[in-house]
C-alpha cells in the first residue's frame, strides 16, 4: 500500500504545524509552515594562552684572573 503525498500547514499547536494531505490543501484556508531557520552555533575562540618560560637569570660575564708571580722585593 502507497503512502499519500501529505504538506506542513501552520496550526495553533504545541509545534506550531500540523500534517494535512495535500489533496484537502486549500490555500485560501491554509499557509504552508516554513521550517524555522537553525543558526549554527558561534564558535568562541579560546584565549591564546602563552606558555611561560623560566625565569632567566641575567648571565654574567665570566671572570678571568690572571695573575703573575711576583719577586719578593727585599
Amino acid at each position: 500500500m502507497g503512502t499519500l503525498p501529505t504538506v506542513r500547514v501552520q496550526a495553533e499547536t504545541k509545534s506550531g504545524f500540523m500534517t494535512i494531505n495535500e489533496s484537502d490543501f486549500d490555500k485560501r484556508v491554509h499557509k504552508l509552515y516554513k521550517e524555522p531557520e537553525i543558526k549554527e552555533p558561534e564558535v568562541i575562540k579560546e584565549p591564546e594562552v602563552k606558555e611561560l618560560e623560566p625565569e632567566k637569570k641575567p648571565e654574567k660575564e665570566p671572570v678571568i684572573v690572571r695573575s703573575k708571580k711576583v719577586k719578593e722585593v727585599k
